[in-house]
């Protein structure tokens, strides 16, 4: 769970302000952190080519793909 700080002050921020302070929520600021905390910007291997399925085909067949 993620919540937004509030004023100490502001009876409507008691809640997120609560949730942080016990470790129930981790603390979000800005977006980037949410963009951090779900590992969005992480940089993901691509695979570059694509395993041909040659099952159930002939020699000559194999040779044309």
């Amino acid at each position: 769970m993620y919540a937004f700080p509030g004023r100490t002050t502001d009876v409507s921020s008691e809640g997120c302000n609560f949730l942080i302070k016990t470790n129930r929520a981790a603390l979000i600021n800005h977006a980037k952190d949410l963009v951090y905390y779900m590992g969005w910007n992480e940089v993901k291997p691509k695979k570059t080519e694509q395993t041909q399925l040659l099952i159930g085909l002939s020699n000559e067949e194999q040779k044309n793909c």
